[in-house]
């Protein structure tokens, strides 16, 4: 496009060069030609006058054509500078959509990876205390088992104590 532009803006720039030479031969030639009607003449002030304004007019109806040119010239400058502008806008727009989009697709890809590390890590936590707790109901059953099992062996030690202090006693007496 920029190419296109440049190229356009060189083309307008000759015609407008073009046209004002047109204009500056064609004010030459107008003043050449008032300047041979009137100095075949003798001239007097007022038609010196009016020799000078006519040369105005031409030179005037000249540049009112360049200046034609250069507007028509800055017209198709302009529709091409709205045209390229237009597309360059509709181009931002599509990639900021895609862009939009891919942004969305991340984030939910992130969002969903995050989501399934939260429930692989509260699984993982749930079956932790499962463990836990199970373990302590274990420690707890196998801790009053012990209990029993040690008033048990005090009470046979005890048992023994007194068999053992029985016999003591019976051999002192009977010795």
């Amino acid at each position: 496009m920029r190419d296109e532009r440049d190229r356009t803006r060189q083309e307008n720039a000759q015609l407008i060069e073009d046209e004002l030479s047109k204009m500056k031969m064609e004010v030459a030639q107008a003043s050449s030609e008032l300047q041979m009607k009137f100095t075949s003449k003798s001239l007097i002030t007022s038609e010196q006058k009016v020799l000078e304004d006519a040369k105005e007019l031409a030179q005037l109806r000249a540049e009112k054509s360049v200046m034609t040119s250069q507007l028509e010239v800055l017209k198709r400058e302009s529709v091409q500078m709205e045209d390229h502008m237009r597309i360059i806008l509709e181009k931002h727009n599509k990639q900021m959509s895609i862009q939009q989009l891919q942004n969305m697709q991340t984030f939910r890809a992130y969002r969903q990876v995050h989501e399934d590390f939260k429930v692989e890590l509260e699984n993982r936590w749930r079956n932790l205390l499962d463990e836990a707790i199970q373990d302590a109901v274990f420690l707890s059953a196998r801790n009053t088992e012990l209990k029993e099992r040690n008033a048990q062996l005090s009470y046979d030690l005890g048992k023994i104590k007194d068999d053992k202090s029985l016999k003591r006693g019976a051999q002192a007496i009977g010795m």
